[in-house]
């Protein structure tokens, strides 16, 4: 036995630390992947909590090319022993062998923060830092193939150089105890034929006849009886006795007889061109007995030996019967005698002795009766010239009594193989049905979608696959468990590709094994791989539950708003698939509501039952509800987070966060909120974290869930809307209106950023008609106060007091601080403006808010600063009636009328209606005022239902022209906007205020 399969046969015997990790140092270029997954897999069950065997079978892994396997193993070690090297050393290695070069330099710093001073160690590091780019531009299969190329796989373990157990002999020692001399093939044999009937049992008295010529070896007799053939085998120069205990040695035989001469006893020699028969001739002795010859002769062959004109016969010498041992004849004939012609040439004849007839030469397994008489002659068991005519004996018959004893026999030993296969039939049985409850019972724990019932079934895997390793419906289940794993629990798991290899090999057919391939992909966070494989199976698999609910991971996943109709598929195949009717009453509510998903969180709560989970999903309809609506009271805290699985942590962490932030805790909400954001993993989740974060007010952690959305799928649709949102929350209305262009017009966050640019550019009717038509989203109501308050603050309508334009100002409104300031300037509360806007920081190179900190800077009389934002306002291509009137009242009043009428022909067409009274006053700037009455006079005055900007404008216009209407119209401002800078700017200008 080799060393490897002793240390199989032990190993499964006791799967022990020390036999596991022998065996993984021999495993990892062995290439016997079902050996080296079977090892994994039960190392990881018996051994998981030893760092020891864990960091083995990871190395083993590596070896092997299993990355997967090897990750997780090499991750297990970590954590049971943190503050050792070589698990990070490794990882590290089998991260960048995956590609991915990021988390491979974090854990190769680890291990050399540890103390890893391996040169090997800090190459690895070197190349995790040179590939982190490679990464970024090309993803993660260029590096790993990048990384295959420059650093072929190496074994990670040193070859074994001594036996694996003291007790085992050495490779010497087995190769001594092969090396045998392989034994004579063995030769047919046929049944004795009986003596002559009698034919006398007594020894000749004359001395037996020698061995055939030429022999080296005597023939035995039970070589002629059992019907061996005769090969013919070179001669030698003088027959050879081997030494027996029944032979006498060579130097006890006397020395060949001198060849008589043939011409001298009367013998015509045979022609040696004619072939003849050969035939068996006695020997005629002095008293005139007769006896058997000792040799044959037959023609000359070239392919037999040769003694002199005739060919030799020789018998291999077979080992000796113990039945039939007589000792050799005294000494060989020198000459076969051959006998005078007889008329009748064949047959026997008593006269002359008996002569027997031609023998076939080809024929060696079947000799004539002539040849074994013969030997019975040479050996005393046959006289030739006895009277008894020989003949056969007849087979005797068997007796009844036999028969019958071999009847009941036979009955016997059928009854008691038909009693045998029955029982086996029965034991097979039981396994089966035992296999079947076993196989049930595991089915429910699975699709329970719980963390501890996954755990659980584990216990009895071990069991089902020895009453039935061969069945398919358990390797789907272990196929299922191991998939599950990617679904329930945060770490790495091990063990898919195994498992799907399993099922092969039962004959599982392919389409049932895809969910196992989206479960790998999404392990490995390879999306596009993903999709591909739905794209090429979708037609096939779609009706296996568990494959649309990979496929749903998937979708969420990317963001793909297919994952909601894929959830629910899943539950239309499968009904009592808890985890499938789970994801999809999640994904309801962050996508449409908990109106729209009001059907499914019902069918869900049914299906799920009490519980955690069932907790969470009820604190997340409560969270997505509006504030106003009292009925529904905030759901008790999940009894405990350990039980649910990752994407549950997220939602629970954000509950908790609105619990907080709606009971005035604002330091807890935003605490509540980064922990949501950690684990999640769906652009959908991080989305509505960041919603819920805008509607508390919490611009940073809704920057950071946009952030983090956008990363996930810039594509989602919820992911840029959010997006919009903070970029509106900034005052940057351009990036908000191209971050929703790929959105429906319709859609909530549009239809805010339409009515956010209608305000802006201070179209007062359009504002009023977009916000009353916002989609009924409880989420958002409170944020809209600004928004609806903004048509009055465009007409100057607006009487809201200070506290009311504090709360205008509050983050969660949309564009409720830029509002807040212009209802602020408008009513001349410098001061207020000032400060708001100094706590919130606005800085000049937004648009929004350069234009109205220019605003402020050029009422409080500070010209020049306000002259300073001129031009990153007019680089930033965001202008807008409001930021037109700035830049060309700014420098009006600066008394550069140049660059007044310079901007103006910049910011002209942006100006909308404001545009005939901006060039007036330019035109008066200039000293041109009669050329700017003659082009008023063809403009009627604003009226009460324009926007207060224009009114403004205009009466600076009318003033600074010496219009006649000037005055008049100053009345009719100062009356209903007594505090507005501008009014009292052109009061001034007219001498009608001091």
């Amino acid at each position: 036995m080799q060393a490897l399969d002793e240390l199989v046969a032990r190993w499964r015997k006791n799967p022990d630390p020390e036999a596991t990790l022998a065996l993984c140092a021999h495993l990892g270029t062995s290439h016997q992947s079902e050996l080296l997954r079977e090892v994994g897999n039960t190392a990881e069950a018996w051994h998981r909590d030893n760092h020891s065997v864990m960091l083995s079978v990871g190395r083993m892994y590596l070896d092997a090319g299993l990355l997967a396997e090897a990750q997780a193993a090499f991750v297990q070690v970590g954590k049971l022993a943190p503050a050792e090297t070589e698990p990070y050393r490794y990882l590290g290695e089998v991260l960048l062998r995956r590609g991915d070069a990021v988390r491979s330099e974090k854990a190769l710093a680890r291990a050399i923060k540890f103390g890893d001073a391996d040169p090997k160690t800090r190459l690895w590091h070197e190349r995790s830092v040179v590939y982190s780019a490679l990464q970024q531009r090309k993803g993660l299969r260029a590096v790993a193939e990048e990384v295959a190329r420059t650093a072929p796989q190496q074994p990670s373990t040193p070859a074994p150089t001594l036996t694996p157990f003291e007790s085992a002999p050495s490779a010497e020692a087995r190769s001594a105890r092969r090396s045998r001399p392989p034994l004579t093939p063995a030769r047919p044999s046929r049944p004795l034929r009986s003596s002559p009937p009698g034919a006398s049992r007594r020894r000749p008295s004359a001395a037996p006849s020698a061995p055939l010529a030429g022999s080296s070896k005597t023939e035995p007799l039970e070589t002629l009886l059992m019907g061996r053939s005769l090969v013919p085998v070179p001669q030698l120069a003088a027959p050879v006795h081997p030494p027996s205990p029944f032979f006498p040695s060579d130097s006890h035989s006397p020395g060949p007889r001198p060849r008589p001469n043939a011409a001298a006893k009367g013998v015509t020699p045979p022609n040696p061109n004619a072939r003849q028969a050969p035939r068996l001739v006695p020997t005629t002795q002095t008293n005139g007995s007769t006896h058997p010859p000792d040799r044959t002769a037959i023609p000359s062959d070239p392919f037999r030996g040769t003694f002199g004109d005739e060919a030799v016969v020789t018998v291999p010498k077979l080992p000796p019967t113990p039945a039939l041992m007589f000792p050799p004849d005294p000494a060989p004939l020198s000459e076969p005698v051959h006998p005078p012609q007889t008329s009748r040439g064949t047959g026997l004849e008593l006269a002359n002795g008996w002569v027997p007839t031609a023998v076939d030469p080809s024929d060696g397994l079947n000799p004539s009766p002539e040849t074994v008489l013969l030997a019975l002659a040479r050996v005393g068991l046959y006289e030739s010239d006895s009277g008894v005519v020989p003949a056969w004996e007849a087979t005797r018959q068997a007796t009844p009594r036999r028969t019958w004893l071999m009847a009941g026999a036979v009955l016997l030993t059928v009854g008691m193989g038909f009693g045998g296969y029955r029982y086996a039939v029965q034991v097979q049985g039981q396994r089966l049905m035992r296999a079947q409850e076993l196989s049930t019972r595991l089915a429910g724990l699975l699709d329970s979608g719980s963390r501890a019932d996954l755990r659980a079934s584990e216990a009895d895997f071990q069991q089902l696959f020895e009453l039935d390793s061969r069945g398919q419906e358990p390797a789907l289940l272990w196929l299922k468990n191991r998939v599950l794993y990617t679904l329930l629990d945060s770490d790495p798991v091990s063990g898919i590709e195994s498992a799907m290899q399993r099922a092969r090999t039962v004959g599982v057919e392919e389409q049932r094994l895809v969910f196992g391939r989206l479960a790998s992909a999404l392990a490995a966070g390879d999306l596009p791989g993903a999709g591909q494989i739905i794209s090429e199976w979708d037609g096939r698999a779609k009706g296996d539950a568990m494959y649309q609910l990979l496929a749903g991971a998937i979708f969420e996943r990317a963001g793909n708003p297919e994952a909601l109709e894929r959830f629910t598929s899943a539950t239309s195949l499968q009904p009592d698939l808890k985890l499938a009717h789970l994801m999809a009453a999640r994904l309801a509510m962050l996508q449409l509501g908990p109106t729209e998903a009001k059907a499914q969180l019902e069918l869900a709560y049914g299906r799920l039952g009490p519980g955690p989970a069932t907790q969470v999903l009820r604190g997340l309809e409560w969270a997505a509800s509006p504030v106003s609506e009292p009925a529904i009271a905030p759901p008790p805290v999940a009894d405990s987070l350990d039980d649910l699985p990752p994407l549950l942590h997220a939602t629970a962490s954000a509950v908790q966060a609105v619990r907080e932030q709606r009971e005035g805790r604002l330091e807890e909400a935003s605490e509540a909120f980064r922990r949501a954001l950690v684990p999640t993993t769906a652009p959908a989740m991080a989305a509505w974290i960041g919603y819920q974060a805008l509607e508390a007010g919490d611009i940073e952690i809704a920057r950071a869930a946009a952030l983090k959305a956008m990363q996930l799928s810039a594509l989602h649709k919820n992911a840029q809307a959010l997006a919009a949102r903070i970029a509106l929350s900034d005052g940057r209305l351009q990036a908000a209106q191209d971050a929703v262009r790929g959105l429906e017009p319709s859609s909530r966050d549009a239809v805010l950023i339409e009515a956010v640019s209608a305000y802006e550019n201070l179209q007062g009717t359009n504002v009023e008609r977009l916000v009353s038509g916002l989609p009924l989203d409880p989420s958002g109501v409170r944020g809209l106060k600004a928004l609806h308050e903004s048509a009055n603050v465009i007409l100057g309508q607006s009487r809201a007091q200070r506290e009311a334009v504090e709360q205008l100002a509050a983050e969660e409104q949309v564009w409720g601080a830029l509002i807040a300031i212009d209802l602020a300037l408008d009513q001349g509360q410098l001061d207020f403006a000032d400060g708001l806007i100094q706590a919130r920081g606005w800085d000049g190179q937004v648009a929004a808010h350069g234009a109205r900190l220019m605003r402020l800077r050029r009422y409080q009389g500070q010209l020049g600063a306000a002259l300073e934002l001129v031009g990153p306002l007019l680089d930033a291509n965001e202008t807008t009636p409001r930021m037109s009137a700035e830049v060309i009242l700014s420098f009006v009043d600066a008394g550069r009328a140049a660059a007044a009428a310079s901007s103006l022909e910049q910011v002209g067409p942006a100006a909308g209606a404001l545009t005939p009274w901006l060039e007036a006053l330019v035109e008066a700037a200039r000293g041109r005022q009669p050329s700017a009455v003659q082009s008023l006079k063809s403009h009627d005055l604003p009226s009460k239902a324009e926007p207060l900007l224009v009114q403004v404008v205009a009466l600076r216009a009318l003033t600074l022209s010496n219009d006649r209407r000037a005055r008049g119209y100053h009345a009719q401002l100062a009356k209903r906007f007594p505090a507005q800078p501008d009014v009292q700017a052109a009061g001034k200008q007219l001498g009608l205020v001091p």
